[in-house]
């Protein structure tokens, strides 16, 4: 394998999840198979980040992996390898969130269960006539790591296991007191082993307990409250936080993360950057579309596209420069071997026209037509090799290009003062219990403003009072009367008519005349978003992808041509088809099916927006690229960020306070 990078088709592929083993996955090719002929390595300790457009297999193959279905005749995913999958929410119940953790300790809590079990087996010695039907569990027991068909194997194997025991139950009635002694005896053994081997665990790791609360803490479980609430009283997204906090916990030897930040508020994301760089040992498979964050974590990154695995050593960053290198390196060596067969093509032509049939150029045109046949016989680095190695000529492929992302904010149009102007506000449901006090907030058309804060600080609040739908209790609050306030969350996305079209969107909420002239003035805005054409404008919502919706949602709220834009994403949520985040994140992860494309579209439309903006995201790089101003909401105050010379390095300097623990 090469060090920089290592490109492989789809099926094999070979996984060295540790450095003492390796193990070896395939999945023959036929149908809709997401990989055929494809191999992948990856190293024990190393953390991958899995790219590629939506769509074209990550999710499923991580689900794949989990479930060890992937495997062929060198073996597959050895059944003795910790692995754990964190896609959805925890199912809620009675259990609080600290030992829901507590209870994906694997280790010890497979001990706990053989103690358990021994235990019902001694006092079923005592008292013979108890009917049990409790399976003998193993030492090493564990949580299922999977679901689907290792579940209903579970089930079958817990049935057979149940009726020997019934049966063994019944035995025992007719045991003897010396067979009953000498069990006991064996039983006693046993239990003090398990004792044993409880104690040294113990020893070892120390108290649980802080362990899976600090864990909890990082994701934003901040209070002991949240932390022994029931997971039945908790939000999906929360439930989502502690299944994100079990996987770390237990600390698996191959954790498979699939969009881990979607409900993290931006605190979390940095304390989970971290832990994850500095706390897991194991090996991390992770798919997002947070940038910045892919960046601080991994050390390789697996891409994939056009039907291709590429494993590329470093982050982003240097995937992102070693991918435009190989771009102009195929660019150009396409260009030489097209270059060069209109050339021996023309030859070829022109002696087959003159009539030359002699011997001699019959030969030449045949030695014409060999090289012409051998053309794009060339290696990727540039080096020529002989089409005998692997028997007919692979042609150098043309470059295809991402689909180009290009989102076009109407202009508002300008007039004097603030947008929206705070002085001394204060707010809370209740005059007595404040959530807001004394915020000096000052908006303009030239704004581009972020809100910094924990989940729950009061950030939704403020935004609601910017917009009117909430009343200050103290101070003034003044809103430019003729100022078009224009207020995007995830809800819009949620409420789209999935049997609706773009066009029966935008014409539902601005019918004008419903004339011709209208009309087309809907298309031609919908292209800007991305949604033109003859066929996309009519296609119905419920087939739209992710990022057509999301382009649609965009589309709708900028028509009115706001002077103010705010994309709130404080909260998220999850359905059916695929992950909603809030539309300031959804922009950078669903208006293209390139984390970067979809970033920098955004960025360069927020740039060029002649009215103002406020944001609330957890994506880094969106922040420090467009925002002059950080607002921090915390504890009731709201703190404008100034350290060092530049919006970056009040971000970072907050970041710091993050993960010391002063915010």
């Amino acid at each position: 394998m090469r060090t920089e990078e290592t490109s492989r088709r789809h099926g094999d592929v070979t996984l060295p999840v540790t450095r003492e083993r390796g193990v070896l996955l395939c999945r023959k090719g036929g149908g809709a198979d997401l990989l055929v002929d494809a191999s992948l390595i990856l190293a024990g300790g190393r953390r991958y980040g899995l790219m590629g457009r939506n769509g074209c297999g990550k999710t499923t193959l991580l689900t794949a992996l989990a479930s060890r279905e992937l495997g062929g005749i060198d073996g597959g995913v050895p059944k003795n390898m910790s692995m754990l999958l964190v896609r959805q929410e925890i199912m809620g119940n009675d259990l609080s969130a600290v030992d829901t953790v507590l209870k994906s300790d694997v280790k010890r809590e497979g001990v706990k269960r053989w103690i358990e079990y021994i235990e019902s087996e001694l006092t079923k010695l005592d008292n013979p006539n108890a009917d049990s039907e409790e399976t003998e569990p193993k030492e090493s027991d564990a949580p299922a790591l999977s679901k689907g068909k290792q579940k209903l194997k579970d089930r079958k194997k817990n049935k057979a296991v149940a009726s020997v025991v019934k049966k063994s139950a019944a035995k025992s009635n007719t045991m003897s007191n010396e067979e009953a002694d000498e069990k006991r005896k064996r039983l006693n053994v046993k239990l003090t082993n398990a004792y044993e081997r409880l104690a040294r665990i113990e020893q070892e790791e120390g108290d649980p307990e802080p362990r899976a609360r600090k864990v909890l803490f990082g994701l934003g479980f901040t209070t002991p409250e949240m932390q022994n609430k029931p997971t039945k009283e908790l939000s999906g997204g929360w439930r989502m936080r502690v299944s994100l906090s079990c996987a770390l916990f237990a600390n698996p030897a191959l954790l498979l993360l699939d969009e881990p930040t979607n409900h993290l508020d931006l605190e979390a994301v940095l304390w989970l950057e971290k832990y994850l760089t500095t706390q897991f040992k194991g090996t991390l498979v992770v798919v997002s579309h947070d940038r910045h964050f892919l960046n601080e974590i991994v050390t390789d990154v697996v891409h994939f596209h056009q039907g291709k695995l590429t494993t590329y050593r470093g982050d982003i960053n240097n995937f992102t420069a070693v991918r435009e290198e190989n771009k102009k390196r195929q660019i150009r060596l396409y260009e030489q071997q097209e270059a060069k067969r209109a050339h021996l093509q023309k030859y070829i032509d022109l002696h087959a026209q003159a009539g030359e049939n002699g011997v001699k150029a019959a030969r030449q045109r045949k030695s014409r037509m060999k090289k012409l046949d051998k053309l794009g016989v060339i290696a990727q680095e540039g080096k020529k090799f002989k089409a005998s190695y692997d028997g007919e000529a692979e042609e150098i492929e043309e470059y295809v290009e991402d689909e180009e992302v290009v989102l076009d904010f109407p202009d508002p149009g300008g007039f004097d003062g603030d947008i929206v102007r705070m002085e001394l506000m204060s707010f809370g449901y209740t005059p007595d219990n404040l959530l807001l006090q004394n915020v000096d907030l000052s908006i303009g058309l030239d704004s581009r403003v972020a809100l910094l804060g924990r989940n729950g600080c009061g950030k939704s609040t403020l935004i609601k009072v910017i917009v009117g739908a909430l009343q200050a209790n103290k101070g003034k609050v003044s809103i430019n009367g003729r100022a078009k306030i224009e207020y995007l969350a995830q809800h819009q996305l949620e409420q789209l008519d999935p049997d609706g079209t773009p066009m029966s969107t935008m014409l539902e909420r601005y019918p004008g005349d419903r004339g011709n002239t209208h009309m087309m003035e809907l298309r031609r805005y919908l292209a800007g978003f991305g949604l033109g054409g003859d066929e996309l404008p009519k296609q119905k919502i419920n087939t739209m992808s992710g990022g057509q919706k999301c382009r649609l949602c965009l589309a709708a709220a900028m028509y009115r041509k706001p002077h103010l834009l705010i994309l709130d994403v404080s909260v998220v949520s999850r359905n059916s088809a695929f992950a909603i985040v809030h539309l300031s994140y959804m922009a950078t992860a669903y208006l293209s099916d390139d984390i970067a494309t979809a970033t920098e579209a955004l960025i360069e439309a927020i740039k060029d927006f002649q009215g103002g903006v406020l944001l609330v995201s957890h994506d880094q790089h969106l922040l420090t690229s467009v925002c002059k101003d950080l607002y921090v909401v915390e504890k009731g105050n709201v703190e404008v960020l100034r350290h060092g010379n530049s919006n970056a390095d009040s971000f970072n300097q907050y970041k710091k306070d993050v993960i010391a623990g002063r915010r």
